[in-house]
């Protein structure tokens, strides 16, 4: 399922300013439906266990499983995202932002089912560009872990709530890297490192 979803998200680039109009409208719409509804599948736990532990996976095997899917996801952001369609095809980058939503979701399952000790491990498999890891921090990942918090859709009210924060928290980590000081931890103490 997942193998499918991403080719199909893939295939939006085979388009460009010259392909036939509908056909390009038809095709950005199924693909926006299918990371809509593989979305809304992975706010459930079961969906995650099913994805990372299907056919009787240990531990070991979900975990080679999600890092070989990751490595499958990094072709898709890989200089740059050239595995995204240009905006001409991808109208408001949906896919894209959907794309990104679907990558937050698993690395989120990735760490609270399979490997509870590498919080960033999955995300670090991709080697997101600095603007991609912003995009990921400041919208995909607080959408993608509300909507598994609240086991639905948000809201827009809900959404915009959560983005505000989200981009409070990078803005003040940004602030803290720079001046030297840690990110996490006991507030006020110089980074050692």
């Amino acid at each position: 399922m997942m193998d499918a979803a991403l080719r199909v998200a893939t295939s939006l680039t085979k388009f460009n300013s010259s392909s036939d109009a509908r056909v390009v409208a038809f095709a950005h719409r199924a693909t926006r439906d299918v990371f809509a509804t593989v979305n809304l599948m992975l706010i459930h736990k079961e969906v995650a266990k099913a994805i990372y532990f299907g056919n009787k996976r240990t531990l070991t095997q979900a975990k080679e499983y999600a890092l070989s899917f990751a490595a499958k996801l990094k072709t898709v952001y890989q200089n740059n995202g050239e595995g995204f369609a240009p905006i001409e095809i991808d109208h408001n980058q949906t896919v894209q932002a959907n794309v990104f939503q679907f990558t937050a979701m698993l690395s989120y399952w990735y760490f609270t089912l399979v490997d509870t000790e590498s919080l960033t491990l999955f995300r670090d498999e991709l080697c997101l560009n600095p603007h991609q890891g912003m995009m990921y921090e400041t919208v995909a990942r607080p959408v993608a872990e509300g909507s598994i918090r609240l086991e639905r859709e948000k809201t827009m009210e809900e959404t915009r709530a959560m983005l505000l924060h989200a981009n409070e928290r990078l803005e003040w980590a940004v602030k803290h890297e720079m001046s030297g000081k840690k990110t996490s931890g006991k507030k006020g103490k110089k980074n050692r490192g």
